[in-house]
């Protein structure tokens, strides 16, 4: 089986990495004669090998706009050399577009990965104009899809209710190795635990962008700041907000510290060092940091996003708030900060949880089954 990606994740070009993205594609190599990654790209990015097998080639664009043509062009000039059985895209928007394109004129077949909150979402829709617009297309793309891959049965759901063929859609989360985060460096927790004066630990970990919402998270700091002085909130993570967001923070009474991006390796060390995790977004498909933070028996305060509820019992693993509601949240930040046995208890209910839901093998198995499976 020979496969082409498209791509949004420039650290498959072995830059600006947050996570294990390479190690996942790494593996996905393992179970196929050649998979080759389109990566959308700015100027600056070389070829990158993941493996013997597992190649990645970056648009190099002049603009944003010049995603569609490039990336195109790239695929065409691969299709001349292999034989692709399966394009694989991982947003159903531009990715989806040019995935749905080169499938058509090369006679492949097309699977589209959907890892946001798009349909049915208000709080979307607003964050940008064009955001019409983009659904527009993946609703298009969608319905001439031979397969779509979901993080959630939530989003599934959504789907099946705006006309999509449930039997051509399968729920399989991000695989996530999670005997990873139950082996830190005890020196380098024990390194992070006092450079804050052993203070509470709350974790932000995610990219900065807007549906992060980041300023609702400062917001309900600043409640719990009032009730509970000691603690500090750490954000591991780059994205366009991280200036505006940085110089906000900085305005704040709350020690907020931005570290930028960690190697995946650090980011366990965090995992471990940390009392909880906590997280604003205003939408989530299925948000992999609740699964990565209950490895390392971490509970999680967060909004109630569909992907959220996928991987949070309220009140059983974790606690959850309205979204836009800082006072919501903070009211949950406070109960974990009073009561440690609670946020233990909390924390070890979720391990228990996502070692049974979510083993990372389990996930690699199902993707690749379901990439056999739409080719047949």
């Amino acid at each position: 089986m020979q496969v082409l990606m498209i791509s949004l994740d420039k650290g498959l070009l072995g830059k600006g990495q947050l996570g294990d993205v390479v190690s996942r594609h790494q593996e996905y190599g393992q179970h196929v004669e050649k998979l080759d990654i389109i990566v959308f790209s700015k100027k600056g990015y070389e070829k990158y090998q993941l493996s013997e097998n597992v190649h990645s080639i970056p648009t190099n664009s002049k603009t944003k706009l010049c995603y569609f043509c490039n990336s195109y062009k790239i695929g065409k000039g691969l299709f001349k050399n292999s034989k692709y059985d399966l394009i694989v895209c991982q947003t159903p928007f531009i990715a989806g577009l040019v995935g749905y394109r080169l499938a058509k004129k090369f006679k492949a077949k097309l699977l589209v990965h959907f890892h946001g909150d798009f349909v049915d979402n208000k709080e979307w829709l607003k964050e940008k104009w064009y955001n019409i617009f983009l659904l527009s297309i993946a609703k298009f793309v969608f319905r001439r899809s031979d397969g779509i891959r979901v993080m959630s049965k939530g989003i599934k759901d959504k789907l099946v209710s705006n006309g999509i063929k449930a039997e051509k859609i399968k729920v399989i989360s991000t695989p996530v190795n999670l005997s990873k985060f139950e082996n830190p460096d005890e020196q380098k927790v024990t390194s992070i635990k006092s450079k804050y004066q052993n203070k509470k630990i709350l974790l932000f970990v995610g990219r900065l962008e807007q549906v992060k919402d980041f300023p609702t998270l400062l917001t309900a700091a600043e409640i719990v700041k009032k009730d509970y002085k000691d603690f500090v909130v750490l954000v591991l993570g780059n994205g366009s907000k991280y200036n505006e967001w940085k110089s906000l923070a900085e305005k704040s009474e709350v020690r907020v510290d931005f570290l930028n991006q960690l190697d995946h390796k650090e980011l366990v060390n965090y995992y471990q060092a940390c009392d909880f995790i906590v997280n604003s977004s205003t939408n989530e498909s299925f948000g992999k940091i609740f699964v990565e933070a209950a490895a390392a028996s971490k509970t999680s305060v967060a909004t109630n996003t569909t992907g959220a509820q996928e991987i949070i019992i309220d009140g059983q693993t974790g606690l959850l708030s309205p979204v836009n509601d800082p006072s919501s949240l903070a009211a949950n930040i406070i109960k974990l900060l009073k009561n440690q046995d609670l946020t233990s208890e909390l924390g070890q209910k979720a391990k228990e949880l996502v070692n049974k839901k979510y083993d990372g093998a389990n996930n690699t198995r199902e993707i690749i089954n379901f990439w056999q499976e739409i080719i047949r």
